[in-house]
């Protein structure tokens, strides 16, 4: 039998031990992120074009209903977002196959990546799905949030995109994630 002192030493340092290991891990607020440089990410070879323009980011999961939603009407209104904008769709569930599965079925035009750990939805500020971020030409953030009505998301994409004129270069440093690929 363990005595009552060495159970609340073991219990202090497995605290100590989980503060430690999720000091780094913790969630910035979405909301501090506005106006700061956009966290890069490179998708070079996926996207042919360089990621120096508007860009709308997406982070969802395949089984979250709520993103579901956001994709049903995301997809009537795809092509009708602005021309100069790319857009990016983040999977963070932890199986590639049901994020290839998924995507095919969707058939989204956009490319998908896949962020297994969130580690690149966390450095948002990303606590729910499906989350968005913008960001204009220059890589400055100027939207981070949930989901939007489709009249909404092409009206602040529009602005985004004609705000910005897509003139600045937006170098990505950090790299992130595989695309998904339909087999053949």
């Amino acid at each position: 039998m363990i005595s009552g002192k060495y159970f609340m030493t073991f219990l202090l340092v497995c605290a100590i031990a989980f503060s430690i290991l999720t000091l780094n891990s913790t969630p910035v607020s979405a909301q501090t992120m506005i106006g700061q440089n956009s966290l890069a990410y490179n998708l070079d070879a996926i996207v042919k074009s360089p990621v120096n323009k508007a860009n709308l980011i997406v982070f969802y999961t395949t089984a979250c209903p709520v993103c579901e939603d956001f994709f049903n009407e995301f997809l009537k209104i795809e092509k009708k977002l602005p021309a100069g904008l790319e857009v990016h769709l983040i999977a963070m569930d932890s199986d590639m196959e049901t994020v290839r599965k998924h995507a095919l079925k969707k058939g989204f035009l956009s490319p998908v990546l896949h962020d297994p750990g969130r580690e690149l939805a966390r450095r948002y500020g990303g606590r729910t799905t499906p989350f968005l971020v913008m960001n204009d030409g220059s890589g400055k953030i100027q939207y981070t949030g949930g989901s939007l009505s489709a009249d909404e998301l092409i009206d602040m994409t529009g602005k985004l995109v004609q705000a910005t004129g897509n003139d600045n270069k937006f170098t990505p440093l950090f790299k992130m994630a595989a695309p998904v690929k339909s087999p053949g």
